[in-house]
């Protein structure tokens, strides 16, 4: 039977060894935190979002090269402002038509029309997507041929033809409480132009 080899070694070889391997390990950590200290500092000398002070800076000293082929290089002056970044969705979609759906269900209420229940709520999403139509906006309604629907259109939600949606009813269907929340995105195929009520 073989005996392990911590067993055939003397104690004093055992001792030295560990103390070595721990000299080493407290050597790899100072160089670990003296990285992660450094590399903690360059990150803090980032700002998070340039301002237009630190552009001016940055543009301040930079030297024009000039293009071969180019008359007179480019410009010295400061550089091109940035083409702004449309968000995801209908860049026409105004942040909030939370008056269009107050005074669609109005309509609905002057029209004498139930508001009870999905196709209740319905009759609020319908007039509020037509309003939008008039308003020169791509606003639809979306097909929903399961739970909470009338007719095969979702009860209280705007749809653009993005897929964005917008909620516009809470308690749809009962209290029927106008707002506008935004609901985020869908297949674009679900989209259905507006129709008159």
């Amino acid at each position: 039977m073989t005996r392990p080899i911590l067993q055939t070694m003397p104690v004093s070889t055992i001792g030295r060894e560990t103390d070595q391997n721990i000299r080493k390990l407290h050597g790899y950590l100072g160089d670990l935190e003296a990285r992660v200290t450094a590399l903690a500092a360059t990150v803090a000398a980032i700002p998070a979002v340039p301002t237009t002070a630190d552009i001016a800076a940055i543009a301040a000293t930079t030297t024009p090269i000039a293009v071969a082929g180019l008359a007179g290089g480019p410009s010295a002056g400061p550089p091109p402002s940035p083409t702004p970044v449309t968000p995801p969705g209908d860049p026409t979609v105004p942040p909030d038509h939370l008056a269009e759906v107050v005074a669609a269900k109005a309509d609905a209420i002057s029209d004498g029309v139930s508001l009870v229940g999905d196709c209740g709520a319905f009759e609020i999403t319908k007039r509020c997507a037509w309003a939008l139509h008039g308003l020169g906006e791509s606003a639809g309604l979306l097909d929903k041929p399961g739970g909470a629907n009338c007719d095969g259109y979702a009860a209280a939600i705007i749809c653009y033809p993005t897929g964005q949606i917008f909620d516009i009813l809470v308690d749809a269907g009962g209290a029927n409480t106008p707002q506008w929340s935004d609901g985020g995105f869908v297949d674009p195929s679900r989209y259905r132009p507006p129709f008159a009520p």
